[in-house]
């Protein structure tokens, strides 16, 4: 157990972790935040045509594509949070230049999923279809 202390204490002490360490805030924070946001965004008034939506996503699309098309507005700015979060999810999150609000754009991850995983996923979720992976 000490081979395995003394590898952690050489690791924290490099600047790069030292700098993650001296964040006053949460390295992801604004990502923390938003998915808060998306977790409890109400879809009660809109259920039945967010279901119909996910439905009809066809693919390939473009993700502006879909926000410009899309002409029910509770569906519309429940795709701009979802983009918004994927920014901060992924590397290849579209309109990661302007809306992952990080200067140096950071992510969870570089997983490579399509916007279309990505955008399935997250509508699942808000449908509770992932309630069986989600409370195990």
């Amino acid at each position: 157990m000490t081979d395995l202390n003394s590898i952690i204490n050489q690791f924290i002490k490099e600047d790069r972790f030292q700098r993650l360490i001296q964040l006053d805030e949460f390295y992801l924070e604004k990502c923390r935040i938003l998915f808060q946001e998306f977790k409890y965004y109400d879809i009660s008034n809109f259920r039945k045509e967010l279901i119909d939506f996910s439905k009809n996503i066809s693919k390939p699309f473009k993700y502006i594509t879909l926000l410009e098309n899309e002409k029910d507005q509770s569906i519309k700015e429940l795709l701009y949070l979802i983009g918004r979060l994927i920014t901060y999810f992924d590397t290849k999150g579209w309109n990661i230049r302007e809306w992952n609000e990080y200067d140096d754009k950071r992510v969870i991850s570089k997983a490579n999923l399509s916007q279309y995983r990505w955008l399935v996923n997250f509508i699942s979720f808000k449908l509770n279809e992932c309630i069986r992976w989600h409370t195990r």
